[in-house]
């Protein structure tokens, strides 16, 4: 049998700090019997060619195959936010509120401009050095956190949580910023957003990790995708078949309930 993403994570546990995310990940597969501990490499290539799979009248069978490419992508403009890209989260099960669509597109958006002018389009995430993951992700001062802050509008919210948010910045950044939402929170055993992004730090330090997930896109039909939106597919489809969904139609209500 091939390889398995949790099995590539535990052997790299001691060295690299990711006994934390396997452990969360152990904990839920098993002790709560919800999710199982391993995903082996075979079945996750096959979560992806389902993914992009068709129905028979030419519509792709999850509309979230077209995120990236909808409306001609979020690199398309790379440091402004537009329609499509606000149109695109709904791709994702994650439409974005009237308000928010106003403020992202208009009083915000030179704001979240400077931001996304900020954070390279030709770097990824499992590149990323110790002082550029600090630099534009993980210091309160960071581009991807400035950006994060703005969509959430906190003080006078407009209805963006955190899975909205990640959404809108995958969408601009698909090589450096993770999508986050309730089935991937479950998968990783996540408590919430707010470490998600330091958990997939170290988890991306082990080479075993991203040598598994590179096989993964090189053998499946997403190999346009970034290694981030890899694993987001395999854990998202992973949990989707434990609640016997098949498709768009299941998807919306599951998703609802869920956040």
């Amino acid at each position: 049998m091939r390889g398995s993403i949790y099995m590539v994570v535990r052997s790299g546990a001691e060295k690299n700090g990711v006994d934390r995310l396997v452990g969360k990940l152990a904990a839920v597969g098993g002790a709560e019997g919800q999710i199982p501990p391993e995903i082996p490499t075979d079945v996750a290539i096959g979560y992806v060619d389902e993914y992009f799979a068709r129905r028979e009248n030419g519509r792709p069978k999850y509309s979230g195959s077209h995120f990236e490419t909808f409306g001609g992508g979020g690199l398309s403009r790379p440091n402004e936010f537009s329609a499509e890209d606000l149109l695109a989260t709904s791709l994702l099960s994650k439409p974005v509120s009237g308000q928010a669509a106003v403020g992202i597109l208009g009083p915000a958006a030179e704001e979240l401009s400077g931001c996304l002018s900020e954070l390279p389009t030709d770097r990824s995430f499992e590149d990323l050095t110790e002082e550029e993951f600090a630099r534009l992700l993980d210091d309160s001062n960071s581009p991807a956190q400035r950006a994060w802050d703005l969509l959430r509008q906190h003080e006078d919210p407009w209805w963006i949580g955190p899975t909205a948010a990640s959404k809108l910045l995958a969408r601009k950044r698909p090589q450096l910023i993770p999508v986050y939402d309730s089935f991937v929170k479950a998968q990783a055993g996540l408590s919430g957003s707010g470490k998600q992004w330091t958990l997939w730090r170290e988890a991306f330090q082990h080479d075993g990790f991203v040598r598994t997930l590179r096989e993964i896109r090189d053998a499946s039909a997403g190999r346009q995708l970034s290694l981030l939106r890899v694993l987001d597919v395999v854990l998202w489809m992973h949990h989707a078949r434990g609640l016997n969904i098949e498709g768009d139609a299941d998807v919306a209500d599951e998703m609802a309930a869920a956040e």
